[in-house]
């Protein structure tokens, strides 16, 4: 929209502080250009309550995870949100069993080829209907 009202256009990666600075100086010619640049500030104030919002978010999560002590931002790749994000599904680590107390290599339970053959080790009712 903004591109509209400008003569030669806008660029397309704007922040909402050059936006508005680009706005200041619309002077619109025609009543649909000034419907336009209306549209253009209320979209901008739009944008800057988003922002002002995420940034409000980012702050909340920041206190979330220091509440938790967690030590998760310091891995690579990891941020706030990401960290966040992995708290909230994984909850507590303390419930999880430490690594020292869990084997290396899961114990498997595999029946032998005649055991899963025989109708008193079978599963299923298609199993011991044969």
């Amino acid at each position: 929209m903004l591109r509209d009202l400008l003569p030669g256009g806008a660029p397309i990666r704007l922040s909402a502080e050059k936006a508005a600075a680009l706005m200041k100086g619309i002077r619109p010619a025609t009543a649909t250009d000034c419907c336009r640049r209306d549209l253009a500030w209320d979209l901008l104030a739009d944008l800057r309550r988003v922002d002002r919002q995420v940034r409000d978010n980012e702050g909340q999560m920041r206190d979330a995870l220091a509440a938790a002590r967690t030590a998760l931002t310091a891995l690579p790749g990891v941020g706030t949100v990401l960290a966040a994000k992995l708290l909230g599904h994984v909850g507590d680590a303390r419930a999880f069993p430490p690594s020292t107390t869990s084997p290396a290599t899961p114990v498997r339970h595999r029946w032998t080829r005649p055991a899963a053959r025989t109708p008193a080790t079978a599963s299923t009712p298609e199993a011991t209907a044969r």
